[in-house]
């Protein structure tokens, strides 16, 4: 386990900043740390040898001896194994999401298993790995079988009762307090506690194990209905305080507590009259910080960089979420990422209608609402729970290539079709509508294995030095060139609206699920930021676009919807629980499910509350997350 460690610091470590000398000692702490964590769990696999030990000792049977070596041999050869994997598994894991293993990877049998399985075959030398791992299985099994080469039963007279005594004392003394792990009050598995100021050495002592047995109870929890937010917010009956705090007054209507998350739009005469198509483009992995080194030379934006400048671009905008179907939830239902909770896609809440959900508010509008998928409508249920939530229309990739004229096999990749067939659809629809569309579709090319089209030429992507110094792994070569495919795709799609008759009723979104390349950067500072840090880009028809928009406030998935209704519905009532973006007056936070608050004063985690401005930040965090909690319960007590 300290070997496992030791691969993880080595592959890690110097991509995080904890190379410094300042950090030295606390290296070593974490090792050290990390060694009685893992004791901890070799103290539950000895346990059930122990006490067999303990027996045979007191009956003295060499027959029950001889099962035991027999049994021996295989407990430990499978109790080790499974460690070794859930090792193994959480490097894999924190390789493509930069944290431990959680509750995300009970999704992967959600997941399209071929698409997994071509990424794992492209990305990763697998007749390597595979031999490697025939080797570790054989070393593991060959020492297990040699410490039990040579056993014996000794005679129970041929050692005193006393130092039996003894023995058997020390050995379930020792046994305890490697399973306790600390002489303090509480036991160490209850809490592990920082090492350092540096985010990655404190993640050093967990393991694998450690980590996914967390996760587990976190699942059994939500699968129990037993998922307490409010509670875990420190609201549990007081619901009333926490719409106190996240509304900042104390003058509420407690008859009614979602009329105080309720809000209208202006009346505007000109959207009465002449309604706009909104569309909400979710690219797939568009993270922002990439972009940062877009030069001609390395032209990774492409035809979507005049968009940029031309447009609005909020750019201190982070993921609700590190995966995709958490961030899509949070978009389709306009709510934040609700920490440690099963998706919804996978939880009680599947079949349930929320009619606070944005198409929901845009269909009462007299709009025609679409949810559009690159990739197949079966991926996490995504389709089932997505058709409950106000849509008139949902279509998945079997849709997008209706056309008999297409050859399909030129249309597709692992995990869906071609970006530029989503694009096409859309403007298909729009072109063809008779009736105000709103639209939420997401792309799927921007993945792992990364197949861009093989016509797709693209432009200039020469890394520079300074950006080969901030990437911390070799790059396929595939894998920018799929960004840029993707982004240009959506670069092209608005040409075209801009170009056309669409330009003057047509306002375009877009952001993204996440940012995967997060993880293979190092960054100069505010690490926490760009890690999640992706774009929320608006055009807007210069007839109804604001003057004087503040581009820097904070935000994330929960406040696009509150800002996409002010913009385009006319004396229109919803429930947020985000910020209309384009309001200065308003508080702007982001927020992502791992319990990290963006904000102008600060980019905290739950857990720092050091002066008064975190814990102001503290304060709205919980207390928002409690009120959508109450928001998503009340919908599903009805």
């Amino acid at each position: 386990m300290t070997m496992f460690r030791f691969v993880f610091f080595i592959r890690y470590a110097k991509f995080e900043g904890a190379f410094k000398n300042i950090y030295y000692s606390d290296i070593f702490n974490a090792f050290f740390l990390g060694l009685r964590l893992d004791l901890t769990f070799i103290g539950y696999v000895h346990a059930i040898p122990l006490i067999y030990l303990i027996v045979l000792l007191i009956v003295s049977n060499n027959n029950l001896f001889k099962f035991f070596t027999s049994f021996a041999k295989i407990y430990f050869t499978i109790s080790y194994l499974l460690i070794s994997l859930l090792l193994a598994g959480d490097q894999l894991f924190y390789s493509y999401f930069g944290e431990h293993i959680n509750m995300f990877v009970f999704g992967v049998f959600d997941d399209d298993i071929k698409a997994l399985w071509i990424t794992f075959l492209e990305e990763h030398n697998y007749l390597l790995i595979f031999f490697l791992c025939g080797i570790y299985i054989y070393i593991l099994i060959f020492m297990i079988r040699y410490i039990f080469r040579k056993t014996e039963v000794r005679k129970a007279n041929e050692v005193s009762v006393i130092k039996q005594t003894l023995f058997v004392i020390l050995l379930l003394v020792l046994n305890f307090m490697s399973i306790r792990g600390t002489f303090g009050m509480y036991p160490l598995g209850k809490m592990i506690p920082d090492v350092s100021s540096n985010q990655f050495i404190n993640q050093l002592p967990l393991n694998g194990v450690r980590a996914y047995i967390l996760a587990y109870k976190m699942r059994i929890k939500d699968n129990k209905g037993k998922y307490d937010l409010i509670k875990d917010m420190g609201y549990d009956n007081n619901i009333e305080k926490a719409f106190e705090v996240h509304l900042n007054k104390m003058d509420i209507n407690r008859s009614n507590l979602l009329s105080n998350i309720t809000y209208k739009t202006n009346k505007n005469i000109l959207l009465e009259n002449s309604p706009c198509h909104v569309i909400l483009i979710v690219v797939e992995s568009f993270g922002l910080p990439i972009t940062k080194f877009q030069s001609d030379s390395f032209d990774i934006l492409t035809s979507f960089k005049k968009h940029m400048e031309e447009d609005i671009l909020f750019d201190n905008f982070v993921s609700s979420s590190n995966g995709t179907i958490g961030n899509l939830e949070s978009i389709i239902l306009g709510i934040p990422g609700r920490p440690n909770s099963n998706n919804f896609t996978n939880s009680q809440y599947i079949r349930t209608s929320f009619d606070f959900a944005p198409a929901f508010t845009y269909k009462k509008n007299n709009y025609e609402t679409s949810f559009i998928y690159g990739g197949d409508l079966s991926w996490r249920d995504l389709g089932k729970f997505a058709s409950c939530q106000g849509f008139d229309n949902v279509y998945g990739r079997a849709a997008l290539i209706q056309d008999e004229s297409i050859d399909k096999g030129q249309v597709m990749h692992p995990w869906g079709v071609f970006d530029e067939y989503v694009y096409k659809f859309i403007y298909s629809k729009l072109q063809n509508a008779t009736k105000p569309q709103f639209i939420i579709a997401m792309t799927t090319n921007n993945h792992s294995p990364h197949n861009p089209p093989k016509n797709y030429r693209g432009k200039s992507l020469i890394l520079s030095k300074t950006l080969k110094e901030h990437i911390n792994q070799e790059i396929d070569p595939n894998k920018m060139k799929d960004y840029q495919y993707a982004v240009d795709m959506l670069g092209q799609f608005i040409d075209k609206v801009k170009s056309g008759n669409l330009k003057s009723n047509t306002i375009i979104a877009s952001t993204a699920d996440d940012n995967t390349l997060g993880n293979i950067m190092k960054y100069d500072d505010n690490e926490m930021l760009q890690k999640d840090n992706i774009p929320f880009y608006l055009y807007i028809p210069n007839d109804i676009r604001p003057t004087n928009i503040n581009t820097s406030v904070f935000g994330s998935h929960k406040d696009i919807m509150p800002t996409l209704y002010n913009l385009s519905l006319s004396d229109c009532e919803y429930i947020t629980v985000g910020t209309n973006l384009l309001d200065e007056n308003q508080v702007h936070y982001g927020f992502n499910d791992h319990k990290i608050i963006f904000g102008k004063e600060a980019v905290i985690t739950l857990t720092e509350n050091k002066n008064d401005i975190y814990n102001k930040m503290i304060n709205y965090y919980k207390a928002t997350l409690a009120v959508t909690e109450y928001l998503v319960k009340s919908r599903k007590d009805e």
